[in-house]
């Protein structure tokens, strides 16, 4: 975080335009159809992840959405159960709260994706990581973890980036489809 109390991450995520956004997701979204025609259904007990993320900017919204929908699409053939937390709400702010804080310790694994401006995602990793979750960073590409990202986000999961994110989902994800964080000082807050 940084002396304003925002997650660091992404450095050009301020300059990424909606279009270019846009584009990168609708390429995702036109290889689902082919990965998921010859894969079967999947039958066995779900993995559940409690998906922490922010949705207060227009890019942050749109990814937000574009993950919903591809969560809907690849529910039949997923081995997970995803919690989106921005679809819940309690009665009261106090309810979310706990709502939420529930949902985490109930979660197999906490799926965040960096954003250079929450810190409401930094709090659910820290709680995740104390209780010994699986957490796996998600970006929007590499740039996410080897420019300026907090040490206190580096090490403490998987990184991986949006091209992979179906992967995850399909319980395909391999080591080498994640992103190694050098452990050096240099980019590192």
């Amino acid at each position: 975080m940084n002396s304003t109390g925002t997650v660091r991450g992404i450095k050009n995520w301020d300059i990424i335009t909606t279009q270019n956004l846009q584009s990168k997701l609708d390429s995702i979204s036109n290889n689902i159809d082919n990965i998921i025609k010859d894969i079967p259904k999947y039958t066995g007990k779900k993995q559940k992840i409690y998906f922490a993320a922010p949705w207060f900017d227009d890019n942050s919204f749109a990814m937000m959405k574009w993950i919903e929908n591809a969560v809907d699409i690849l529910q039949p053939y997923s081995r997970f159960d995803v919690y989106f937390p921005r679809q819940h709400d309690g009665a009261t702010p106090k309810d979310t709260f706990y709502q939420n804080v529930n949902a985490i310790k109930d979660a197999d694994t906490v799926v965040a994706w960096i954003s250079p401006k929450d810190v409401g995602t930094a709090w659910e990793i820290g709680m995740a990581y104390t209780l010994g979750k699986h957490i796996i960073l998600l970006g929007y590409d590499q740039t996410c973890f080897s420019s300026h990202i907090s040490l206190m986000f580096a090490y403490n999961g998987r990184c991986i980036v949006l091209d992979n994110f179906i992967k995850l989902l399909l319980g395909n994800l391999q080591d080498d489809d994640c992103v190694e964080v050098d452990n050096l000082w240099e980019g590192k807050e």
